[in-house]
């Protein structure tokens, strides 16, 4: 059985335990870490304590296994105060009875781990959810990936199109030679009306935008694409009931006038030119304004009544056209409106009663005519009776046909406004069906693009950590590498070597960046170390202003800076794999000096 002291030896975070996982002794580290005291922790079985293991399921029991040695798990630690905490435990047989675990938390890593997860997954909600197409293509021209929209447009499903040549839904893929990007270097296009082609041969109208991004050090091109099919649709059903009306209105018997609020008449049917005796609607359009017409006095007046009024006019007028025709028009007027029920104009229909009115002219001459023969003659009775008898039928007759015309006048006019109302109700709707916010719709991609794009980008280089095994890196060596940059670096760092994750190379490229993005063109830079018994401490130092006290830390936070955000967050990252610790402890206004701590057993010289 080992002692307490002996368990001190091998550092923070160490216990020792059975083949069955008995607790045997623990650091005193351990202890702080997890709040127990040792005597509440011995001759406990670990797994008491363990809420959930990530890698070996057997972890802690070693009965069956002798060999423990190189194996590692995640587990999440109940804590004495309830907490939990996730811990990375290395297990190292000892003796035959006795295995050591050493244990560093990674609870923020886990977190930070589970964020990324969870960004990439809303990233993969919003790219199958966006109601356009979207493709991202090789510069081999071969498909990587599409959405759920995309599928829904051409019937292919996902696994059908990942992998194929472009061609199988572009018509101008590597077989056309005519892809704009690839074959003729553009680096996007906006609003391109195309086709996509689609499973069944038929193709499918869109509206297509197209940019070249870079995902992960590769070109690829990303295609956004709208469906035109329903708008198009839409389209051709409007011309349909535009031609019906047009039709319609064209063939009704009764004139038709669209007048606008200023008296302009802006359309008229081939019935309202023949009843004013006009060469053509045009020429009517052109010449007569009913506000400012001399003869169009009454229509004037009545007209700015139905717009003031909101309200259905009629009224009869004497009108002498300027074509030469003596005409008594009746009219009936409706005001027009938008969606948002603004009055825009007025529609008119217009009936020729000029023969109707000559019919009462002539009948009521002939009325007073008997009148006047009444006084003059001295009639029998059988003749006065007779006469009295003629005089009440055409009197009746005279009645009957006036009744009827009003009744035809009316019926006639309440079935055209009816018609009228029902053709600007399907105008209505078939406007109504048009994206009148498409613009609107491209702007925002367009932005979520360029957002999926940066987070598309650091979620590749995020991803890359952890997957190679840690190696030993000669700073020089990957000095000398930014040195073909053409920036110098003033390196006190000799032959000393880091045990780091394999993307070491990128910390010391983003610190150079980061010193060119804040200390100009021309950065004094400048890299030495210091070695001692328990660390080594490597400075990267420029000739910027620095940084200010409250942002030491905040600097370090993803998505804090001019640029991205990531770069510094990226290479804490790469460091805490092997547990080396970056600061910025600068004098601000002095420049800045990002300070780079390596444990004893992380560094060689």
């Amino acid at each position: 059985m080992k002692s307490r002291d002996d368990s001190e030896i091998y550092g923070e975070g160490t216990l020792f335990a059975g083949n069955t996982g008995n607790i045997i002794s623990v650091s005193e580290s351990f202890c702080k870490l997890t709040g127990y005291r040792p005597e509440e922790l011995s001759d406990k079985n670990i797994s008491y304590f363990i809420t959930r293991i990530s890698g070996i399921e057997n972890f802690f029991n070693f009965k069956y296994d002798n060999s423990p040695d190189k194996k590692r798990a995640d587990v999440l630690f109940r804590k004495k105060d309830s907490s939990e905490i996730w811990l990375r435990t290395n297990a190292c047989r000892k003796s035959e009875d006795c295995i050591r675990y050493r244990a560093t938390e990674i609870t923020d890593l886990k977190e930070k781990k589970e964020d990324l997860q969870n960004s990439k997954n809303i990233l993969e909600t919003i790219f199958n959810n966006v109601p356009c197409g979207m493709v991202i293509i090789g510069d081999d021209y071969r498909i990587f990936s599409v959405n759920d929209k995309t599928c829904e447009i051409t019937g292919y499903s996902s696994e059908e199109l990942t992998g194929e040549l472009c061609d199988i839904i572009c018509p101008k893929g590597k077989q056309s030679k005519e892809c704009p990007i690839w074959e003729k270097k553009q680096k996007c296009f906006d609003g391109m009306e195309t086709a996509v082609k689609c499973k069944g041969g038929y193709r499918n109208p869109v509206l297509k935008n197209a940019e070249l991004v870079n995902l992960g050090g590769r070109n690829y091109i990303l295609e956004i694409f709208q469906d035109l099919s329903v708008l198009k649709a839409a389209e051709n059903r409007l011309k349909e009931s535009e031609i019906r009306y047009r039709e319609l209105v064209n063939n009704s018997p009764t004139g038709i006038l669209l007048i606008d609020r200023d008296g302009n008449i802006i359309d008229m049917n081939h019935a309202a030119v023949k009843i004013y005796g006009s060469p053509s609607s045009e020429e009517t359009k052109k010449r007569i304004n009913i506000y400012n017409h001399p003869q169009l006095g009454q229509s004037a007046e009545k007209l700015r009544e139905c717009l003031r009024e909101d309200k259905l006019i009629s009224y009869e007028e004497y009108y002498s056209s300027i074509w030469g025709k003596e005409l008594y028009l009746r009219y009936d007027a409706s005001p027009n409106h938008d969606e948002n029920e603004n009055i825009t104009g007025i529609t008119v229909n217009v009936q020729d009663f000029t023969e109707r009115k000559k019919a009462e002219v002539e009948l009521n001459n002939k009325n007073e005519i008997l009148c006047e023969l009444n006084e003059k003659l001295t009639l029998t009775e059988e003749e006065m009776i007779q006469q009295l008898y003629e005089i009440t039928e055409i009197q009746r007759a005279l009645t009957l046909s006036n009744r009827k015309l009003k009744i035809l006048s009316a019926i006639t006019r309440h079935d055209i406004l009816n018609q009228i109302t029902v053709l600007r109700g399907y105008i209505e709707i078939a406007n109504g069906s048009e994206d009148k916010n498409a613009d609107t719709y491209l702007n925002k991609m367009d932005s979520a693009a360029e957002i999926i794009q940066n987070q598309i980008e650091f979620t590749g280089h995020y991803e890359e950590l952890g997957i190679s095994e840690p190696k030993w890196q000669n700073i020089s060596e990957i000095i000398r590498k930014l040195r073909n940059k053409k920036i110098p670096v003033k390196n006190g760092c000799g032959d000393l070597e880091i045990f780091a994750d394999s993307m070491l190379e990128k910390v010391f490229y983003n610190l150079m960046d980061n010193s060119i993005r804040y200390a100009g063109d021309s950065p004094e830079i400048s890299l030495t170390c210091e070695i001692n018994q328990s660390s080594a401490k490597v400075y990267w130092r420029d000739s910027g202003t620095g940084v200010p006290k409250k942002e030491k830390e905040r600097i370090f936070q993803r998505g804090i800076g001019k640029n991205t955000g990531f770069g510094l967050f990226l290479i804490r990252e790469i460091l805490s794999i092997t547990d080396i610790e970056i600061h910025e402890t600068g004098i601000y206004g002095k420049g800045a000096c990002f300070e780079i701590t390596i444990p004893n057993d992380k560094f060689r010289t």
